[in-house]
């Protein structure tokens, strides 16, 4: 199957969010902690507000027919770059989606001229 990258669009926000909610809420669930969102349309407002936001580039990653299934995020300020959060439709895991959002990400921050790149743990 074929993935592809791109910025995100406002098109995309529903379906990111929908993964972003049941990704990062099953997770938890998984390892008996409490869910990261209250719901989905909070996730919703997360998204808007990160491809609203001048500091911050969105992408998604797209499956052979355009279908969105997976998203990353990357925040930059001064010299410093943060990707994620990342999350993957569970049953599109493992095939490559992931890596290649994040290296979108990576590839975005060095365009950016951004010298130092960071991990950002949301839990």
């Amino acid at each position: 199957m074929e993935i592809t990258v791109r910025e995100m669009k406002q098109d995309d926000v529903e379906a990111a969010a929908a993964i972003f909610f049941e990704s990062f809420n099953s997770f938890n669930a998984s390892v008996g902690l409490a869910p990261e969102w209250p719901n989905l349309e909070f996730c919703r407002n997360v998204i808007l507000g990160f491809i609203e936001h001048p500091g911050y580039k969105a992408f998604v990653a797209l499956d052979g027919k355009g279908r969105v299934i997976g998203s990353n995020f990357l925040e930059f300020h001064d010299s410093v770059a943060a990707p994620g959060p990342i999350s993957v439709e569970a049953g599109e895991q493992n095939r490559g989606a992931g890596r290649l959002l994040m290296l979108a990400s990576i590839d975005c921050a060095w365009a950016l001229g951004k010298t130092s790149i960071r991990g950002v743990q949301v839990t």
